[in-house]
């Protein structure tokens, strides 16, 4: 008589774990293929640019006015201007212009900027619609630009 031996359970355990592996990979090169990229702000460093472009595509200029050494100023740059709901409402309603006081500061005089960071927005014919002066996380500061918007 022939003896008809169970195969070991660890080739089923081995054969789960090979493919749910498998199937970990196959989701996470899907995930990774079909990610949306990360958005970024579009910063102009020029005013005068920015504002034929905002004429052209219909939209306000908003004016990040900073410094290299502003703590602030850097906490606006990681936590604001990297934000999701922040990005997409500056892409969609403003031209964005970047201005190192330090670099440009006729400019901050001509602005009147007393303190850093502060945002100033403008029409675009370069006529000043209002500002916001110091940090804000990404909900007042969206708040408060859609504030300035609904009074232009």
């Amino acid at each position: 008589m022939s003896s008809i031996k169970a195969k070991p359970r660890r080739n089923v355990k081995t054969i789960i774990t090979l493919t749910l592996l498998i199937v970990i990979l196959g989701v996470g090169a899907w995930l990774y293929i079909t990610a949306k990229p990360p958005q970024e702000i579009t910063w102009l460093t020029d005013l005068d640019d920015s504002l034929g472009q905002a004429s052209i595509q219909n939209k306000y200029v908003l004016i990040d006015f900073y410094a290299e050494w502003c703590p602030p100023c850097a906490k606006m740059d990681s936590y604001v201007y990297t934000n999701s709901s922040v990005i997409d409402f500056l892409n969609k309603h403003f031209i964005c212009v970047k201005i190192n006081i330090d670099e440009q500061p006729q400019l901050a005089r001509e602005f009147n900027i007393k303190f850093i960071p502060t945002t100033v927005i403008l029409n675009d014919e370069g006529e000043e619609l209002g500002r916001i002066i110091g940090y804000r996380d990404p909900g007042t500061y969206i708040a408060k630009l859609k504030n300035l918007l609904s009074k232009a």
